[in-house]
Formats: C-alpha cells, structure tokens, sequence
C-alpha cells in the first residue's frame, strides 16, 4: 500500500465509533455487537469496514445519477487478502457483491441494494514499471501510472480517454482511447491479471493461463471475479505531445482526413468531437496527437500532408504529454466546479462497424439536436478502433476490421422529470439501430439491456460465459445488476 493510503485508512479505523464486528444472517445486517443475539463474527480484516449512512450514501450513485441502490456495507480494502476473505465470507452468507473503482459508468453497474461495495481503489500499489510491461494493483489509476513511468520514458500502450480511471475497473470494461485505433482495446493490451473469483479463490490468468477465466474476467463487466492486480503492456513514452486540433463543417471531411491520419500512422493518437456550433447547427473536430523528445520535434507538413481542412481551423498546440493525457479529467473537474457534475447524465455507447459509420452517424444527427446534449456541454465522441479479434470471448466488437466507438454523452437537471425517460428511450433506440446494422453494446453507459438483450449481444459466446459464470461465480453473488444471467 502506498503511505498515503495506510495513513488514509488507520485514520478511519482510530476516528470510527462503531467497529464493525459481526453479522446477522436473520436481519441480513452488520452488527457493531459480537454478542449479539445470532450474530455470526466477519473474519479479520486489514482494511476498513463502513456502514455508516454517510459512507453508504456515498456509494449508493454513480456518474448518471439517476440510479440509486444503496449497500448495506463497503469494504476499503488494505490488501489482497481482504478482497478474499470478504467474497469467501458473502458467498457463504448469500450476500451480493460489486467491485467499485471510481464509478464512473453512468447504468448502475457498480451499484448494489444492501450488498457489499468492495472500493478496489485502496489497493493502489504500483508495483514494477518497465520498457514492456507494467504491474498495478486495481486500484490504481491510470493517471498515476502514467504519472509514475513518463517520467521513466514509458507510457502504457492504450489509455482510455478519461485517465482518472482505475485499471480495474477499465479491465472489466473494456477501455478505449487515443491510441485504440493502433493497438486496440485496453483489455487487448493486458498480459496477466489476478482475480479473485466469485468463489473467493484467488487465481491469476492470462491466455495461457487459466484462459477462461482470463477471457471472460476482462470486459466482462465483474461478472466472474474481482480484478485486484493486472501486468500490462507498455512502449516507449516521450515527454512531450503536439495536439493537433483541426475543425470542420462537414462529417465526411472529417472522416476522410481522419482516416488519412490513421491509415497511414502517422499520429500517435486521434479521436472525433461533434459539438453545437452556437447556431442549432454541428462543428466536427479531429484531435490528433504526435508524442515526442525535445530534439525530435514533430514534422507538421509530413503529419498534416493531404489534408482537406481550410487553414483557419488548425490549432496546434504543445504541451508535455501527461496534459494531453488528462485533458477530458480536467474537463469533468470544471464540471464539478460549475456544479454540473453531480447531475443526471445519460450516456449512449456503442461500437459501430466501419463500413455503416458515415449513414449511421448523419442519420443519428437528423433527429439529435445541440439542446439534446444538455446544460454541461455534452458533445458526440467518435474513437476508431482497431479490432484485434482476441480470444476474449465478453468484450463483443463488430466483425469488421475497423469499428468505431460512438458516444452521446448527454445531461439534464433533477428538475426535469422527462430528461431521464426520455433519453433512456432515445439511448435504447440508438442502441437498436446500431445493432441491426451489426452494431454492439458497449456496457460503460446508460443503454437498458434485458438477458435476452445480452444473449443476442455475446451470440454464440453466451453459452460459454454462462458456463464460465457457474465455474466462477457459482452462487451469482457478483454483480447482480447488469442482468446478464
């Protein structure tokens, strides 16, 4: 545990009134009393225990904000062990568990009524960084391990957009970013992984190891087990980044050049914005990337050669690379400045084949207007992707080559009784478009799916994940509100 941490949690321990001492199966509560009437005693535990109405308020939300489910407990976990003895414990006892990194999904993913919340972001050791590959704890964020090896001259191969994220929780999602469309996903981009599996048995996997629990683990939504350590690959990293901004008026121009930047790699990293442009109407907007050293400066004529954008809405902008990479975590921070963070947020995500983006995307804008994305500057997010096609068997893209993650990132006001509604219907109908041209979920949003949506999401694969399900989560404890199985 890094210092910071052990402080953070003996200061609960010696500030806590009420230790937590037991359990009692007849009111399925925590009990501050081992000689209470039925209790059954927790096992010894080296982190934190909360159940406090203040602390469970905390984890009874998510960064939608309109679902709420409140725990009965969240466990602050100071080692690895105690991620096992916890599961072990509510596996005997028929007590729901979700693993909670930072919450950022915005569905209710990490969310539980009168379970335990086990909060992976205490176990927040980096434990190696090299020219190949790096060893985390889950709950470290990948901000601090980029923080810890740019310096070094290392940098993970894919990071997710947002970089306040915990590696455990972006390993059971799926993780895509800048760099997604060299490399891929993050989870295709992890080596090993340690998880601790609904029967509380502490297993660590790769694809040669343990392949299908390694292969179902990641992407797979905390279904199987708990990601508490994970080695991934890392490059070369230099310190500084040129941010290419470059603006249109047209979506296919803007696909074009996008396509040119990447068919021929000749950016580290680019991704898409749609944004109002003031007037009921669309400005579209490539962000690329070139990192560098201090004595190899990008060439900007080679990088933006046939290019079709006007020479007015270029930008380019320097700046070391560890701003590049948190350049969206400090927009959710002006968010929380504004007071528009803590506000509902429905989010659609999807990947979209390739070939279908361009009709898909005009079609999507012809019935979506600026008003639509609501008060806090929501925008559409376009990522190309690079389909791996892995063995892991939860992360589902579309069969194509080439596919695009599409977000609307959308928010509204407490005040406003239909924004939830109705967006989750716009979200859902997004959703069923997206599929019938060979379209898939991607499970970090706000998108209602049903089992039977999930059956048609994982295809001929669902057999197999519910098997992995009854090998490693045999009394379902885990995750109980996505509602694959």
């Amino acid at each position: 545990m890094q210092p910071s941490r052990c402080k953070f949690i003996k200061g609960l321990l010696a500030g806590s009134s009420a230790v937590v001492l037991g359990f009692d199966p007849a009111h399925r509560s925590w009990t501050t009393s081992a000689a209470a009437s039925g209790a059954i005693s927790i096992p010894h535990l080296d982190g934190v225990l909360l159940t406090d109405a203040a602390s469970l308020q905390t984890y009874s939300d998510d960064f939608g904000n309109f679902i709420r489910r409140t725990p009965r407990a969240v466990l602050l976990p100071a080692s690895v062990e105690d991620v096992v003895k916890a599961i072990r414990f509510c596996r005997q006892h028929r007590i729901k568990v979700v693993a909670r990194g930072q919450g950022h999904s915005s569905g209710g993913q990490t969310l539980i009524q009168g379970g335990l919340v086990i909060d992976v972001s205490t176990l927040n050791q980096i434990e190696e960084i090299g020219p190949t590959s790096a060893t985390v704890q889950a709950g470290v964020r990948l901000s601090e391990l980029l923080a810890a090896s740019i310096p070094q001259g290392y940098r993970p191969r894919v990071v997710t957009g947002v970089v306040g994220l915990t590696w455990g929780g972006v390993l059971s999602m799926g993780g895509i970013g800048p760099a997604s469309y060299r490399h891929g996903a993050v989870v295709d981009n992890v080596i090993e992984i340690d998880v601790v599996t609904g029967r509380g048995e502490l297993k660590t996997c790769s694809d040669k190891k343990n392949p299908l629990l390694f292969s179902a683990v990641i992407g797979g939504i905390g279904q199987y087990g708990v990601i508490v350590r994970a080695k991934v690959k890392m490059q070369a990293g230099p310190p500084l980044a040129r941010n290419y901004l470059i603006g249109y008026g047209d979506l296919d121009a803007m696909l074009a050049d996008a396509s040119t930047l990447t068919s021929n790699q000749r950016v580290d990293g680019a991704y898409m914005r749609i944004l109002p442009d003031g007037n009921g109407g669309w400005i579209y907007a490539i962000n690329a990337v070139k990192f560098y050293s201090p004595s190899a400066p990008p060439d900007d004529a080679q990088v933006l050669a046939g290019l079709n954008f006007p020479p007015p809405a270029l930008t380019v902008l320097d700046m070391d690379a560890y701003s590049f990479d948190t350049f969206a975590d400090n927009f959710f921070e002006s968010l929380k400045t504004q007071g528009l963070y803590d506000i509902p947020h429905v989010w659609g995500d999807l990947f979209l084949p390739g070939s279908k983006l361009s009709a898909f995307v005009k079609a999507t804008l012809q019935t979506l207007t600026p008003a639509d994305l609501g008060p806090d500057g929501g925008f559409v997010l376009l990522f190309e992707v690079k389909n791996m096609f892995p063995e892991t068997i939860a992360f589902r893209l579309p069969r194509e080559e080439k596919v695009f993650l599409f977000d609307i990132l959308t928010s509204g006001s407490f005040s406003d009784t239909n924004y939830v509604p109705g967006h989750l219907a716009a979200a859902r109908a997004l959703f069923e478009r997206a599929r019938a041209i060979g379209g898939t979920l991607y499970p970090i949003g706000s998108t209602p799916m049903s089992k039977s949506d999930w059956i048609r999401q994982y295809g001929p694969f669902y057999p197999v994940l519910a098997l992995a399900k009854t090998l490693f989560d045999p009394d379902r404890i885990l995750t109980p509100g996505v509602d694959i199985f």
